[in-house]
C-alpha cells in the first residue's frame, strides 16, 4: 500500500468534514432567521389583537351610553391628550380600589370611558391597561364624518372614526430595523 495515498485520503475526509459544517452552520443561521423573523409576526399581530379589542371597548362603551353619545362627549378625542395622573371627577365603575360605583350623568360617564380606554383601570400597584400602556407609543383618536364622508362636528346621529395607532419594527427585509406607525381604524355610528 502506498503511504501518500493513505495521507491524501486523511485530508480528503477532514475536508469533507469541514464542508459538512459549513454547510450545517448556514443551516441553523437560516433557522436562526426564521425564528427572529416569526417573533416578530407573532408580536405584531399580539399588537393588532390589542388594537381591535381597545377599538371595540370604546365603540361599546359609546353604544352602551346614547345619551353622551348625543351629547358629544365621545367625538374630537385624542389619548395623549388625558393626564393618566389626574382620575376624572367621579369613579362611575366598580375598581379595586372603590367599594360601590358612582352614579354618574351622560357626560361623566363618557369622562370616566375616556379616561379608562386611554389609561387603563386602578389596581393596587398602580394603573394597568389602556391605550398608553398596552400598545408601544399607542395612542387612539375619534373623529366625526358626515354622510359624504368629509370630516364634521360630532352631532347626533354622524359616523364616529376610532383610530388606534402604536409603533413597531418595519416587517420588509430592508426596514428591519425602523419603527413605522401601524393604523387599525374602525367607523361605527352608535
Amino acid at each position: 500500500m502506498n503511504p501518500n495515498r493513505r495521507k491524501r485520503q486523511l485530508g480528503f475526509n477532514m475536508i469533507e468534514i469541514l464542508i459538512a459544517i459549513a454547510v450545517l452552520a448556514i443551516g441553523l443561521l437560516g433557522i436562526a432567521a426564521l425564528q427572529v423573523q416569526g417573533v416578530r409576526y407573532n408580536y405584531g399581530s399580539f399588537t393588532r389583537s390589542i388594537a381591535v379589542m381597545l377599538t371595540n371597548d370604546y365603540a361599546e362603551r359609546m353604544y352602551a351610553n346614547r345619551p353622551g353619545v348625543n351629547l358629544a362627549a365621545y367625538g374630537a378625542y385624542d389619548s395623549a391628550a388625558v393626564d393618566c395622573d389626574t382620575e376624572p371627577g367621579k369613579i362611575c365603575a366598580t375598581q379595586l380600589d372603590t367599594a360601590t360605583p358612582e352614579i354618574c350623568a351622560a357626560q361623566e360617564m363618557a369622562d370616566y370611558d375616556r379616561y379608562v380606554v386611554a389609561c387603563g383601570f386602578a389596581t393596587t400597584g398602580g394603573r394597568y391597561g389602556g391605550v398608553n400602556d398596552l400598545l408601544p407609543s399607542g395612542t387612539m383618536t375619534v373623529s366625526c364624518i358626515d354622510a359624504a364622508g368629509t370630516a364634521a362636528t360630532c352631532d347626533t346621529g354622524l359616523r364616529h372614526v376610532i383610530t388606534v395607532s402604536w409603533q413597531e419594527r418595519g416587517s420588509t427585509s430592508s426596514n428591519n430595523t425602523e419603527l413605522q406607525t401601524v393604523n387599525y381604524q374602525m367607523t361605527i355610528q352608535p
